[in-house]
Order: structure tokens, then sequence, then C-alpha cells
């Protein structure tokens, strides 16, 4: 028994039905672009068509597996199978295999257990054949099956996608049924009608998934690729959304990141630890159960020699407990709903410094149990199909289809140049601010060195100066002090020369007598007179010559010139030789009332310290103490007395705060004084208030620099405008 295919002498009703049929179809494909609706309007159309109680459209899934997406029945009388998964082990591989390869097409007569095939092409050589439908026997099993639902007759025919094979058409009736050569005809115009429909669509969902996977990764880009900003959490909540999944996490070996910019050698980034890592986590997540030697699921040994020189862009499994590798590591993943994972290194330069993990849950095999229990007995051998179904995907997760890789590859590309990105970018920033610094300390250091050799260069030069005024005041004190101690020790004679002279004169009176002319030349030269007066100018004589020489000696104390060489004086001498060099400062003139010095001397140890130096600081600040006072004269029409009050003590020990011993010398005016502004400038190189003339600017400088820098002591002022400055020197013994 056989069924002719493609007559060509069908009648002309035939024709115009299948015309019709096809018309509508056509219409429908053109008018939609929604397959569902496609599939749905093709299975009433070919059902009126066909005339049976029952078209299915059923679509194969890539593991085998199939489901029924669309369905007409006559007057409910068959069961409805619409939306059941059906396992693949329901059609036999050689089945599957002919569909596939020659387009095969079966028609069973359950009555007669026969089963008819059909080829379209040469399952050898794959060429266009019509070959007429041949009958056999049908497979027992088989038979029960369709018993069991039912279905009396069958047909099936493959729908085709390219090379590959979509799904089927499918026809039931409860009763005997046989299809016509035109119907076999008709359908096979219409499988192939949907199979430009299921064309058109794929085209359609591939550019969708391609414009909603350029939108995922738009958004995760314009997520992450921010210079100043990443925000990891919101790009990994948005990645794990688009592979649908339960939770995620991105693990950030910081440690090897940097060792990697910083290009180190391969042996140093390979030995990166894993101490100093950032974990972002969405969603659910595994828990390392107590007692483990990691914290994280990515710091284990299992994972380190699954992924950390693993050359393939993407590692996914769909039930992580069949993986051998992570039997020490399922343990975390007990008490979760996961299952499925994909695991996408974070890779620079063929190193891999950290992981995009997205986790997905276990299938819930019950929800794809469509509609409602039905307790029609034809319905029992479809629902046990499903049960054995359920059984094979117990413990899987989603399949990872190739789209979703694909997507997950290139996120995880995202997230890694994105990362190295911003961690490239933080480097430059530390390194420029590093760099920025050390040009700042390096600028400071040689703003401060310029400032000290300016500093040196003027110490040099006034000590040069005052080693220069010091040779010169000493040689003209050794001049002056020849002469002077020449006439100094011939008063001594000159007095008792001129005693000796008057006592001769006196014998003379005495045996002369009145002599006239003797009387006549005492009176002339007023010997009376002269015998009184001489010895009081030589008196007079002798205390100039002791001034002279005291002068002398505080010059020479003043000017010692010997600056590097540290004695031990009593600074008391040094004050004293100041004073007396500016004696003539202090005298009252006939337009100044001149100015009391008042000295406060304390019991002073000796001091070791640089003489010449210390009293040239001493100099200088009595110097200005009486520039001060004179200053105030000029400014008011009624000068008052001047006052110059120098005062030593040793600092006592409650102020000394575990300092060593100092001594404290006070030098205060009631000067003009000078405001806070002034007083904050007065020790900066070439900082005067006074004129061209009167001063440089550096005498308070080099003051400062002898006493904190010199002898390791400090120089401060107060002043009071209209009252006068106090100078406090602290220097230690």
């Amino acid at each position: 028994m056989y069924t002719e295919f493609f007559n060509p002498d069908l009648k002309n009703q035939d024709s115009v039905q299948i015309e019709i049929l096809l018309n509508r179809i056509s219409r429908q494909i053109l008018c939609s672009l929604e397959l569902d609706n496609i599939l749905a309007v093709t299975a009433t159309e070919v059902r009126q068509f066909l005339d049976v109680d029952r078209i299915k459209l059923y679509r194969f899934s890539p593991n085998g597996d199939g489901q029924v997406i669309a369905e007409s029945i006559d007057q409910n009388r068959l069961p409805s199978l619409l939306g059941l998964n059906f396992p693949a082990d329901d059609i036999p591989e050689e089945a599957r295999v002919l569909f596939k390869t020659a387009r095969m097409r079966s028609v069973v007569n359950v009555a007669e257990a026969q089963i008819g095939q059909g080829f379209r092409q040469d399952p050898e050589t794959g060429a266009e054949i019509n070959e007429d439908i041949r009958f056999r026997s049908l497979d027992p099993c088989h038979q029960d099956y369709l018993t069991a639902m039912g279905v009396q007759s069958s047909l099936v025919v493959p729908i085709p996608q390219g090379d590959d094979l979509w799904g089927l058409l499918v026809a039931h009736h409860s009763e005997r049924w046989a299809a016509s050569p035109a119907q076999m005809q008709g359908i096979q115009m219409v499988v192939d009608q949907l199979a430009v429909a299921i064309a058109q669509d794929h085209l359609l969902q591939r550019a969708s998934v391609q414009a909603q996977q350029e939108s995922i990764l738009n958004q995760v880009a314009r997520t992450l690729h921010s210079i100043t900003t990443i925000d990891l959490k919101t790009a990994l909540n948005t990645t794990v959304q688009a592979l649908d999944g339960c939770g995620g996490r991105l693990f950030i070996n910081r440690t090897m990141l940097e060792a990697i910019i910083t290009h180190r050698s391969d042996a140093e980034i390979m030995a990166c630890p894993f101490d100093q890592f950032e974990l972002i986590a969405e969603g659910t997540q595994p828990a390392i159960p107590s007692g483990q030697r990691f914290t994280e699921i990515e710091q284990s040994s299992a994972w380190y020699s699954l992924f950390q020189t693993c050359d393939q862009p993407s590692w996914a499994v769909e039930n992580l407990y069949t993986v051998s590798q992570f039997r020490n590591l399922q343990p975390s993943f007990r008490a979760t709903s996961i299952r499925g994972m994909v695991v996408l290194p974070l890779k620079r330069d063929r190193y891999s410094f950290g992981y995009l993990t997205i986790f997905r849950p276990e299938i819930a095999t019950e929800t794809l149990w469509a509609g409602e229990f039905n307790p029609d007995q034809r319905q029992m051998q479809p629902r046990l199909s499903f049960d054995i179904w359920k059984e094979s995907k117990q413990g899987q997760s989603q399949p990872w289809m190739e789209g979703d890789l694909q997507l997950a590859q290139r996120l995880g590309q995202e997230f890694a140049a994105a990362i190295h990105q911003q961690e490239l970018y933080q480097h430059v920033r530390r390194f420029n601010s590093d760099l920025e610094q050390q040009v700042q300390e390096r600028t400071a250091s040689l703003q401060a060195t310029v400032a000290k050799l300016r500093d040196t260069h003027l110490q040099l030069s006034q000590a040069e100066k005052m080693s220069g005024l010091g040779q010169l005041v000493t040689g003209v004190c050794h001049e002056i002090t020849n002469p002077v101690n020449f006439i100094s020790g011939n008063l001594k004679h000159a007095r008792q020369y001129f005693e000796d002279l008057i006592n001769l004169v006196t014998v003379y009176q005495t045996i002369a007598g009145d002599r006239p002319e003797i009387k006549a030349q005492e009176n002339a030269v007023d010997l009376k007179f002269l015998s009184t007066d001489f010895p009081r100018l030589i008196s007079s004589m002798q205390t100039g010559a002791d001034r002279i020489h005291k002068v002398v000696r505080a010059l020479i104390t003043f000017a010692n010139h010997d600056q590097s060489e540290l004695k031990t004086v009593d600074i008391h001498e040094g004050i004293e030789s100041i004073l007396l060099i500016l004696h003539h400062r202090t005298k009252a003139k006939t337009d100044t009332p001149g100015i009391d010095v008042i000295k406060h001397y304390g019991e002073l140890p000796q001091v070791q310290c640089y003489v010449s130096q210390l009293n040239q600081a001493m100099m200088n600040l009595i110097n200005n103490a009486i520039q001060a006072i004179e200053m105030r004269w000029l400014m008011t029409e009624t000068p008052i007395q001047g006052q110059l009050t120098t005062t030593t003590e040793v600092v006592p020990v409650d102020e000394l705060a575990g300092q060593l011993p100092r001594i404290r010398i006070r030098i205060q005016d009631n000067g003009c004084g000078m405001t806070d502004t002034v007083r904050s400038h007065i020790f900066e190189p070439f900082f005067t208030t006074k004129t061209v003339s009167q001063g440089t600017g550096l005498g308070l400088s080099i003051c400062q620099h002898i006493v904190t820098e010199r002898h390791g002591g400090k120089l401060t002022c107060t002043s009071t405008v209209g009252e006068g400055s106090e100078f406090c020197i602290e220097i230690p013994t």
C-alpha cells in the first residue's frame, strides 16, 4: 500500500483549495512579523484544509527536546498538547536523522499497524527526489503510544530551517484517515511557506538579539568607561539580568593588576598573592563553610588550577555538581539554588587579574508543564513522557546558548578593559601626584638651598667685613697703644721731674731771699699757679691715657677676629665693651636729653660661644635700640629721657622643658616701637624701615642667624607702638 505524491493531474477543486490555503497563510506571513501568530493561523488553516481533529506545530530545542508551540483542535475531540515539553527520546534518533537529511514525511495508520515514509531528498546524495510513500509494519511501542493518546491516524512533515531541522507539522485524527495526494502537496507547500516565515523570523530574532545585546553592551559600557568614576556594582547587576542569572560576582586581584600595569616580570606576576582583592557581589552567592583556608571561591586551589591559566574566553557548565575539579567547592553551593555558571577570566597581557562569574539557578521543571492536569486518559502518555523528561533535567540549569556565551564574552572584555583602564588612570594619577610632590619637594629644597646660599653669602660677606674690620681695629689699636703707653709711662717721670723742679725752686727762694729779679720772674710765670695747676694737668693727662686704654681694650674685645673658635667667656665683658664703644651715642646733647643705661646683671656662668659673632649680634641690637630712641625724639616736639635696659639671667629650670641650661639676655628700649606687621618681617633679609643711608636690612637677619644657627638658641621680639621694644636672646651655656 502506498500513496502517490505530487500528482500533476490534480482536480481543479483541489488546486483552488490549495491556492486559497496558501493565500491565507501568505497574507498572514506578510501582515504579521510575529511567528507565534503565523503558526497559530497556519495550524487552524491546515486543520480545516485536512479536516482532521488536531494539528500541532512542534519545535526542537538545541539539545533535542521539543515543545508544542502551536495547536488547533476540532471540538475538543483530542486533548490539548499545547505548551507541553517532550524529551528527545520520544522521537527515535534514526527518524530524526531522516527528517533532517531526507526531509522524510511520515504517515501512520494505527488500525492497520502501518507506517509510511517518503523522502524529498536522497539520504545519501542530498539530491531532490519525489519518492512516494512506502508503507511497512508499525513498531508496537509506537502503536501503543498513539493508541494511548486516542490517535488512529497521523501525518508528520518536517519543517526545515536551512540545512537544519526546525520542527514538525503533525496531524492527528481520532479515526481512520488518509491524506490525498492533493492534500499532501498542499501541506508540503504550506511547510515551504513556513520555512520562509521561520527564516524571516530567525533573521528578525537575530537582529533583535544583536540589537538587544548591543543595547546591553552600550549600557554596561556607559557605566564602566568613565575616567573618574566606574560603577562596577550597577554594571554587574545589568550583566546578571542580561544573562538571566540569579547572581553574579566580580573578583579583582588588585595586587596582580598593579603588577601587570607596572610591567613586572612573569615570575613576579604569577607569584602575586590573592590577599589584596576587591569583590563585588550581586544576587545569590555561595557561602564558604567554616574551616576552609580561603574566604572566597576565587582564592581556592581548585579555582586557580581551572582558570588562572585558562586560554578560553569563557567556561560554562549547566550543572556544577558534574565537574569533578569543583568537588572541594561544591559544599559552598549546597544551600543555594545555583546550578549553572559561566566564568569569564578578566585578562590583560595573557594574565588573568580577575573573574566575572554569572550563576544560573536550577530549572524549575514543574513550570515547564503547560496547563492544568487533564484527567483525560489520552493525555497520560505524554504526561508520562514529561515525567521521564523531568527526571533527566533534575539538577540542571538553563543551558548556556551560543548567543549567551558571545554576549558574556563581550561583557567580560568590557569589564576587563574598563577595570584595567581605571586602574591605569589611578596609577597615572598616583604617579603624577608623587611626581608633583617630588617636584614641589625638590623646588622647596632648591629654594631653601638658594636662600641658604644667599644667607651664607651674606654671612661670609659680613664675616669678611667684620674680619677685615677686626684686623684694622686691632692694627689701629696696636698703633695707638704704643704712643699711649709711651705717654702714660712718661707722665710719672714728668710728675716726678716737676716735683723735683719745684723743690729746687723752693731751695733757691730760701737762699736768695727777696732779690728783685727773682721776684719779677716768679710773677712773670705765676709760679704759685703753675705749682698747683701742673699736677692737675698731669692727672688729667693720665686720666685721658687710661680712657684711651679702656677704649682700645673694648675695641679689641669686640673685634676679636678669630670667629671660627669657640671660647668660654664672660658675657658681661662683651656687653660692657659694647656700651663703652657706644657711650658717645648715649650722652646728652643740646637738643636731646640723652639715654640712661640701666644694667640688671644676674650671676651668669661662663658661656661657650663664638665671641666675635655674639658681640656683633648684641652690638646690632643695642645700636637698633639707640636708633629707636633717637627716632622717637625726632617724632616728638619735647623729647623724653631715653632708657636702655640690659638684663641678664639664667633661664629658670621650669622653663627649660628638658632643654640644656640656657642664659637669657634682654635688651629693652623706650623708643618708637613697631606694629605687628613690621615685627613679623624684621628678621627677613633686606627688610628695613630705615632709609638707604641708615640701614641695609641685614642686621637683624644676621643676628637671628648668629643666635639660632651658630649658637642653637633663639631670638624673639616684643614691641608696642609708641612705648618701645624688647629683644630677647637665649643661648645654651
